[in-house]
């Protein structure tokens, strides 16, 4: 369900999953309760989000889980996911997860290393600056990891920067043809 979709109360009873957006979520069972009751696992994906413009939708919503558990009686898992979750203790507090059903997998768990670097980029006055000298380091970056033949994954934090961002490397790689080669 998003705010493109809706679901008649008719089929969301007969739905045993329902995907959802948080924001169509709290719109539908901020109306009535009849929907909240009929839940039994809310799963909630990158919820490191509750420390983001969204993060108040995503605050009513796991409120509103534990009152409804309270207020029937009933049982509401509620599993928060995240890659990026630095305070995971923090959160299994908020969603009141125990300790022994919180989980954190540290690089241990990983089969192959990963490496993270971190760079400072000062502020250059527009956004549009600060991107192009991150997209340079980015750039430096991946050149070095494929001369060294591994492979490179980018990520960016915002969807709509995806484009931008491979629209600037291959800028970038257009200018540095001595490169091309490595991108074949």
């Amino acid at each position: 369900m998003t705010g493109d979709m809706n679901l008649t109360k008719s089929e969301l009873k007969e739905t045993h999953i329902v995907v959802s957006t948080p924001e169509k979520w709290d719109v539908v069972t901020r109306k009535s309760d009849s929907l909240m009751n009929e839940v039994n696992l809310m799963i909630i994906d990158e919820i490191h989000l509750l420390n983001d413009e969204r993060g108040t939708v995503l605050e009513c919503l796991v409120a509103r889980a534990l009152t409804t558990l309270i207020r029937n009686q009933k049982m509401i898992r509620i599993l928060g996911l995240s890659a990026t979750l630095p305070n995971y203790t923090d959160v299994a507090d908020f969603i009141h997860a125990s300790e022994d059903s919180t989980f954190y997998f540290d690089p241990s768990y990983r089969p192959t290393p990963l490496r993270c670097r971190f760079y400072g980029v000062k502020d250059y006055g527009s956004m549009r600056r600060a991107e192009n000298v991150m997209n340079d380091i980015a750039y430096l970056n991946i050149v070095r990891c494929l001369k060294k033949g591994k492979q490179v994954l980018v990520f960016v934090h915002k969807r709509n920067a995806t484009h931008t961002t491979a629209q600037d490397l291959i800028e970038i790689l257009r200018q540095n043809s001595k490169d091309k080669n490595l991108f074949e």
